[in-house]
């Protein structure tokens, strides 16, 4: 009787709350996105790595696999990655299928890990890329740009897609005869990152682009952007 007490309680607090803000958007409001982005050089180089190995026997694989995680693993700590920099995730073993002669066959097994890790020190990226290749079943996902302060530059882009919004809810009301009073709501609109993606198979064609030079990287700048849309509460026109 308690929970059944307690359920009527929560949905007749939640109804209540719809109604609230319901009511509240009803009155005159203007509802605008604001948008703020902020550019910056890039100082981080998150990467993306997958191991896999593949035999006709699934101990053989794992075998091979965990020598290949391993020298991997112990390549990235020779370059001085710090430790909490690295993580293995999405371990797994599964079975090799083909389609030959209009039917699928049991090849054999593969046994699959990801490594990610973060590098401060960019003049690491072509030691990396090559000492990487140089490691059978290793192959590149992805890797990203990114900044060690990027909260606080969120954060900042943050203030000023709200400001922005703000005064575009402001000048909308202006030109309407009216003015804007209080914030009546706010949603952050998620951003989407994207990561560049690369195979090894661009290695030599990339090296020969730079003349050779181990100034590989073009940093340019990443964007860290927030937006944002807000309701506010309009003045009812004199």
């Amino acid at each position: 009787m308690k929970t059944h007490t307690i359920l009527l309680v929560a949905l007749l607090f939640c109804s209540a709350w719809t109604v609230a803000e319901d009511l509240e958007l009803d009155t005159p409001h203007v509802a605008v996105f604001g948008t703020a982005e902020i550019r910056v050089v890039p100082n981080q180089i998150i990467w993306s790595v997958n191991v896999k190995t593949e035999d006709k026997e699934l101990p053989t694989a794992a075998s091979k696999h965990s020598k290949s995680v391993q020298q991997a693993l112990s390549f990235l700590k020779e370059l001085k990655i710090p430790e909490e920099k690295i993580q293995t995730s999405r371990m797994q073993f599964g079975e090799n299928w083909e389609y030959i002669n209009k039917k699928n066959v049991k090849v054999g097994y593969y046994a699959s890990t990801d490594i990610g890790f973060t590098i401060s020190d960019l003049g690491l990226y072509q030691k990396i890329w090559f000492g990487l290749a140089s490691i059978r079943g290793v192959s590149i996902n992805s890797t990203q740009y990114d900044h060690s302060d990027r909260i606080k530059y969120q954060n900042e882009s943050r203030e000023k897609a709200v400001l922005a919004a703000r005064k575009k809810a402001s000048n909308l009301a202006r030109t309407l005869g009216t003015q804007i009073i209080e914030p009546l709501k706010i949603e952050e609109i998620p951003q989407q990152r994207y990561a560049a993606k690369y195979s090894f198979s661009n290695s030599v064609s990339f090296d020969e682009a730079t003349g050779g030079s181990s100034q590989a990287l073009a940093l340019g700048q990443i964007t860290i952007s927030t937006k944002v849309k807000v309701f506010f509460r309009m003045m009812g026109r004199q």
